[in-house]
């Protein structure tokens, strides 16, 4: 299910009525590999982090192709920073920590982007980002038991995706700047 948000949201980046911060993206397909790693290293469930890395890598190419704007501010070095520290910490570390590491390092990559949300709603798709918080649910709910492999990263990505959820459901009480909108 969370997979099959993935083709909405190219195809709303590929018309350009979906814009998505390609910062985020491109961290997000590098951690999502690195939980996955480290998940299956300690034999949890490792398959919805792989398939995440794979859609954020086709999505990151989907957002490079639609030439939106790439900028790298102090925040996204701050981030990369943090990421960086997260990725020392999954190398130094035993996996169990690993899968927290990378798990708050994913939380963290995705900031710039809900940033963008806050400030422009009207700029995503609300129903990608539900369908995601839905899709993470079950994934916790079909976990075999409550550890912190099994656990860990739907639990961070379902708080995530009900952010971006939230952030993106001002556009229905907010009515967008004109001269701020993005019209492709």
């Amino acid at each position: 299910m969370g997979l099959i948000t993935f083709i909405p949201l190219c195809f709303g980046i590929y018309t350009k009525s979906i814009k998505q911060n390609p910062t985020t993206w491109i961290l997000w397909a590098a951690l999502d590999a690195v939980s996955a790693a480290s998940i299956m290293y300690r034999g949890g469930n490792w398959l919805l982090p792989f398939a995440y890395s794979v859609a954020s890598a086709i999505t990151c190419v989907f957002i490079l192709k639609s030439k939106n704007s790439i900028s790298w501010t102090w925040f996204e070095t701050m981030v990369a920073t943090f990421v960086l520290i997260c990725l020392i910490v999954w190398g130094t570390s035993g996996a169990r920590v690993a899968t927290i590491a990378s798990s708050l390092a994913l939380f963290g990559a995705g900031i710039p982007q809900l940033i963008d949300f806050i400030k422009r709603p009207w700029e995503n798709s609300i129903l990608v980002y539900l369908f995601c918080t839905i899709a993470n649910i079950l994934v916790i709910l079909g976990g075999k038991d409550w550890s912190v492999e099994e656990r860990f990263y739907p639990t961070t990505a379902v708080i995530y995706t009900a952010l971006v959820v939230i952030a993106t459901s001002q556009k229905f009480f907010n009515k967008p700047d004109p001269k701020k909108v993005c019209v492709g």
